[in-house]
């Protein structure tokens, strides 16, 4: 999941009884549509957006349908991470409620666009990353531990070191075995 704000780099993920209590409630509300899928719910928690994604899987796939939803968050006493999280759950909701009723007519961004949902201001997007193949890939490459706060990668640090040759030797110097 990428973050809708470039600020956003420290984050907390939504409590684990959280995630399977939104998972139930989609389970519940789209029984017939999910009978041969499971439902994937995830979200952070940044300094100043709150991020959902709910997805599903259709049994023997390896695409996941992805409806995410990102929120400004400020911890105020009108709009607590709760608050926020239920806008976000109700919008996401509605998207996937939208989508089993017209699967052609929806056309869901694959970007960040903004999007009015009550009265509120919300962004939207559609995604088909598979969560638990982009978390084994992680494990993996051990980028992956159980903290409470995590830390985006500084994308721009990323390009930058892959952008340099290792065999360039800007000394002048000479190079390789036959100079």
């Amino acid at each position: 999941m990428q973050p809708r704000l470039k600020s956003s780099k420290k984050w907390t993920p939504i409590p684990q009884d959280v995630v399977l209590q939104i998972q139930e409630l989609f389970k519940e509300n789209f029984q017939k549509e999910l009978q041969n899928s499971r439902i994937i719910a995830e979200g952070r928690i940044y300094q100043e957006e709150i991020l959902l994604r709910v997805g599903y899987i259709e049994n023997g796939r390896l695409a996941q349908y992805n409806f995410e939803v990102s929120m400004p968050y400020k911890l105020t006493q009108e709009d607590s991470a709760l608050t926020c999280l239920s806008i976000c759950v109700d919008a996401a909701g509605s998207l996937m409620s939208e989508h089993f009723d017209d699967p052609d007519a929806l056309e869901l961004p694959y970007t960040w666009t903004e999007s009015d949902f009550e009265g509120k201001k919300i962004w939207v997007q559609h995604s088909t990353e598979n969560s638990e193949l982009a978390k084994k890939a992680s494990q993996l490459l051990d980028n992956e531990d159980d903290k409470l706060v995590y830390e985006e990668e500084d994308l721009e640090d990323l390009a930058d070191s892959e952008d340099e040759d290792p065999d360039d030797d800007s000394s002048g110097g000479p190079k390789g075995p036959l100079h």
